[in-house]
């Protein structure tokens, strides 16, 4: 118990330090993630590099705060499990 406590707060310790010597990277990414949701691994990387990441475009005019229809998904096609009950 002693050791696994010993170890616990080693690793506590060191993460808290680790936040605290990069404060400031921190809330640069907190700061682009309230504003975009998301990073890419390379705004992520640019980020801790201490570079900035630019901003998200603007809107169009027609509808503020929303994202335009067109805009592509990152993520692939959309799967839908098919369910055939079976009777017991």
């Amino acid at each position: 118990d002693k050791e696994l406590r010993a170890i616990i707060e080693m690793c506590y310790t060191r993460a808290k330090e680790i936040l605290t010597d990069n404060r400031e990277k921190v809330e640069a990414i907190v700061k682009v993630l309230l504003e975009r949701e998301t990073l890419e691994r390379p705004e992520f990387e640019a980020l801790m590099r201490g570079e900035t990441v630019a901003p998200l475009p603007e809107p169009p005019s027609g509808s503020p705060g929303t994202p335009p229809a067109t805009t592509p998904s990152k993520r692939g096609p959309e799967v839908v499990p098919k369910l055939d009950p079976q009777p017991a």
